[in-house]
């Protein structure tokens, strides 16, 4: 069976720089691809949002393992504030997912070297431009796209690569990011943890 990518790897895709290879907003990666997984979840309906902490409703395995790492940890406990989710899973994630990207062999792992930082080169042209294309339909149509593009999209404009991914001036992000926030409690659950963490 094909592993599919997941919207973790896909936010560790875009966030590998595709000029130099080296991994970009690092100090929020983590926080990223955690709420990524987190809304794999939400996708599959295995979570769902209700008085402002998330349940789960199915604990079946997922057949993903990065997504079902984490709804293993959710599974049996009462509700949980999303952003407490995240925060608490920031360190593990962004890690998982890219090691994935070298295992599935969607990228390669460049170690380090005296000049230069450890890099990726991403592999397969038609996976990271299907991603660009997917973040780019949810920053481009923020109200009216798909929740799969709209969680992209939004996790691209929250590390702040969403004018390299969709060309959007200083006011189309603003005015994007707004309409995504508002759309999603996950979204904005991932700027709390943000704010939090990482002050703009």
């Amino acid at each position: 069976m094909e592993t599919m990518e997941n919207l973790a790897h896909q936010v560790a895709m875009l966030a590998i720089s595709p000029f130099s290879g080296e991994v970009r907003k690092t100090s929020r990666l983590g926080a990223a691809t955690a709420a990524a997984v987190l809304a794999e979840l939400v996708l599959q309906e295995r979570v769902r949002w209700a008085s402002g902490k998330v349940h789960v409703s199915d604990s079946r395995p997922t057949e993903d393992h990065l997504v079902d790492v984490m709804l293993h940890d959710l599974t049996g406990r009462a509700g949980r504030e999303p952003a407490k989710i995240i925060g608490d899973a920031r360190q593990t994630y962004s890690g998982q997912a890219l090691g994935e990207l070298v295992s599935n062999g969607w990228a390669k792992l460049i170690p380090a070297s005296r000049l230069s930082a450890q890099r990726y080169e991403l592999i397969g042209e038609e996976r990271i431009n299907a991603a660009r294309e997917l973040a780019r339909s949810g920053l481009t149509d923020p109200h009216a796209a798909p929740a799969r593009a709209a969680y992209l999209g939004g996790f691209v404009a929250l590390l702040g690569l969403d004018s390299e991914v969709a060309g959007l001036g200083f006011r189309g992000r603003r005015r994007v990011r707004s309409a995504l926030l508002k759309r999603s409690w996950l979204l904005r659950a991932l700027q709390t943890q943000f704010s939090v963490t990482t002050p703009l």
